[in-house]
């Protein structure tokens, strides 16, 4: 058997898998809607499954409000939750990107 032959029987043994439906399209109606129309819908679900929204105008205030969420700085709740268990020298990471 070459080696054409032999992956070609490889090829044929695997157990075929069937393909998932494609999701159903949004109606026109979803697709037509603006950005602000789309954000009040998302965060009517949420809040319908007890989640809650904070708006804010842009990244720095994201970070804002996450820090008041959070009751402490990013900085401080990326070290105790992340850094320091993982083991990430202090002194060789660089803070300079909050990656927003």
């Amino acid at each position: 058997m070459n080696a054409r032959d032999e992956i070609l029987s490889r090829l044929s043994a695997v157990p075929k898998k069937s393909i998932s439906p494609r999701p159903d399209l949004p109606s026109l109606r979803e697709l037509s809607l603006t950005q602000e129309e789309r954000i009040e819908t998302f965060s009517r679900n949420l809040r319908k499954e007890t989640g809650v929204v904070h708006r804010v105008p842009d990244n720095p205030g994201a970070l804002d409000r996450l820090t008041q969420i959070a009751g402490e700085s990013m900085y401080d709740f990326f070290k105790r939750r992340i850094a320091d268990p993982i083991g990430i020298d202090p002194d060789k990471f660089s803070w300079d990107d909050y990656g927003i």
